[in-house]
């Protein structure tokens, strides 16, 4: 299907500054992770700050030249016009001050366009009431002004054209207005703003992918294409935010790879790399858009799943485990390599430290190895913090069998061995 074609469509363009591009980077921030989300979102804002402050100054200031160039007629109204423009992006400048949400900043941009457009139509309209006169060329510029402003910002290719069509009504419907729309000079003008529409669109590509690009290099894990770590950390932390501030809870899950070292051994190296690459692709398909996904460390994964409680989490889990258990990954020798993974499940809680949830998790990741591998272990009560196990029930009767003999007992006791064969 055409959609799908779209969808999935690669384009190699500029190849010998971004290498093979992903068409879907471009299109929309769709496929785009929370975190980059979030950090190009801050990167306009400032620059939209500053923008918005040149420009509420700077027109104000412009009002003793149109007293000496236009007709008393039309420089009350303009005066007027201007202040009204200044004071409106005084106040959407406040607004930016008042949150980092991606939404705003996008929507403030699109309304600051407006803003100004608004302002080029009334100031045409004005000074074409009564007596008529010819605007000074810096009024006429301001459409080509706006489109080329534009280029300042990484937009997609979806929200630039959304910007420059709403420049573009604006212009058509103020000709429209004036009666202008048929002639030679609105025509030229259009045309001209075709073409610097075009290559706006070109320096804002260009933008957004070398972000993307150095972006990725920063903060995903090479192997696995996950984010690393220290993105981790900094989700975990905006979700604890969100839970003091919204009462929203979150979750972690934390999966380990059992016994992934005899796949090394046995297999090699690359094998293992096989491995952790396909465990990472179950995760992102079975993760939610809004969720995190990244390699903690090794063999080790987590999952923060905003919105869910541990007991709300645990189906996910679940089939996280049955996915990675019914998965095999071919050999160089061609045998099919089969692994399972031992998962364990909290939320965090109020008032807690990061690192308290994220050991509690790992606490439980542990047991579920100790008790027999294969399952889920998670916290459900958040008093006594009692673990719950998930998994075949045959797995967890066998479970439950071998840790009442003696021999089950030893080998907790000297789990400390064990660990090089986890």
């Amino acid at each position: 299907m055409p959609s799908t074609a779209l969808k999935n469509a690669s384009i190699n363009w500029l190849p010998s500054r971004f290498g093979r591009i992903d068409l879907r980077d471009i299109l929309s921030a769709a496929t785009h992770s929370r975190d980059f989300s979030d950090t190009r979102s801050d990167y306009i804002a400032r620059r939209l700050r500053f923008m918005l402050v040149v420009f509420a100054v700077a027109i104000s200031l412009w009002i003793p030249v149109d007293f000496m160039t236009l007709t008393p007629e039309h420089t009350i109204a303009i005066a007027w016009a201007r202040l009204s423009l200044s004071a409106t992006l005084i106040v959407f400048w406040l607004t930016s001050l008042l949150s980092k949400k991606p939404a705003l900043t996008y929507s403030l941009l699109a309304l600051t366009l407006a803003a100004v457009m608004a302002f080029y139509a009334a100031s045409l309209v004005i000074m074409n009431s009564g007596t008529a006169e010819e605007p000074l060329a810096g009024y006429n510029a301001i459409p080509f002004l706006m489109i080329a402003i534009t280029g300042l910002f990484p937009l997609t290719l979806a929200m630039s054209t959304f910007n420059i069509a709403l420049i573009g009504a604006f212009f058509i419907a103020q000709a429209a207005w004036l009666g202008n729309l048929n002639s030679l000079e609105t025509l030229n003008e259009l045309w001209i703003l075709v073409l610097i529409s075009g290559c706006t669109l070109w320096i804002q590509t260009g933008q957004l992918l070398m972000l993307l690009k150095l972006y990725r290099e920063s903060t995903r894990d090479p192997l696995t294409g996950l984010i690393n770590r220290r993105v981790l950390m900094k989700q975990l932390d905006n979700e604890r935010q969100n839970f003091e501030q919204l009462q929203q809870p979150f979750s972690v899950l934390m999966l380990d790879l059992d016994r992934f070292k005899r796949i090394n051994d046995n297999h090699g190296h690359q094998t293992g790399d096989a491995v952790l690459k396909m465990t990472a692709t179950i995760l992102t398909q079975y993760a939610r858009p809004t969720d995190t996904v990244a390699r903690y460390g090794g063999e080790e994964f987590m999952i923060v799943l905003p919105g869910f409680s541990a007991e709300q989490s645990l189906p996910l889990a679940e089939q996280i485990r049955s996915a990675v258990e019914q998965q095999s990954t071919p050999s160089p020798r061609g045998e099919a390599i089969q692994v399972t993974t031992s998962i364990g499940l909290t939320e965090y809680r109020s008032g807690e430290a990061l690192e308290a949830t994220i050991e509690r998790a790992d606490n439980l990741l542990y047991k579920a190895k100790q008790q027999g591998r294969n399952q889920v272990l998670t916290s459900t009560d958040t008093t006594n913090n009692s673990a719950q196990p998930s998994g075949s029930d045959s797995e967890n009767q066998a479970t439950a069998i071998l840790n009442d003999t003696p021999t089950a007992q030893a080998n907790q006791n000297n789990v400390a061995i064990n660990l090089v064969d986890k």
